[in-house]
């Protein structure tokens, strides 16, 4: 009844092209967790509980001091970096 209702009002057309666009991502996302080592949805939700288990016994205080230790790390490595790639400028002119 619903089916024969959308399409007598012209909605069967867009039904149509949404239940696509489900479809397509679905498939993009079952390959994205394909790739990612997740066995579907199944895989999603286990990976999901055992990072649940391993962050239950983290405090909220925990994982922002680590936050702040990891972004201090990236801002350092930055600075080397930059530093590594000004001194291969200056060994190519001394060249």
């Amino acid at each position: 009844m619903w089916l024969a209702l959308a399409n007598s009002s012209g909605i069967g057309d867009e039904l149509a092209r949404e239940i696509a666009a489900i479809g397509r991502f679905a498939d993009d996302l079952r390959a994205r967790m394909s790739s990612a080592g997740v066995d579907g949805l199944a895989g999603a939700l286990a990976t999901h509980a055992r990072l649940d288990a391993v962050l239950d016994g983290l405090s909220a205080n925990e994982l922002a001091e680590m936050a702040t230790t990891i972004a201090a790390l990236v801002t350092g490595l930055t600075q080397i970096a930059e530093r590594l790639e000004q001194l291969r400028r200056v060994k190519i002119a001394v060249e």
